[in-house]
């Protein structure tokens, strides 16, 4: 069931909630899915993704295929 709101925030910058927290943890998880520690320059390399392509560093740094892009 839809909640009724009147208002969308976007906090694109996390100045309203901690999401490099769940960012980092997300990430270390992906890597330890494949076997991979995120090391602190890989951590810094998937710091502030573009927004069309959060995937590709990911892909990239663990030797996958890139995601589709978000269209």
């Amino acid at each position: 069931m839809p909640i009724p709101h009147d208002a969308v925030v976007f906090d694109c910058d996390g100045a309203l909630a901690d999401t490099g927290t769940a960012w980092n943890d997300a990430c270390r998880d992906l890597f330890a899915r494949y076997g991979m520690p995120l090391d602190p320059a890989a951590r810094t390399r998937l710091a502030g993704p573009r927004p069309a392509e959060p995937g590709e560093e990911p892909a990239r740094l663990l030797g996958r295929p890139a995601p589709d892009p978000v269209v």
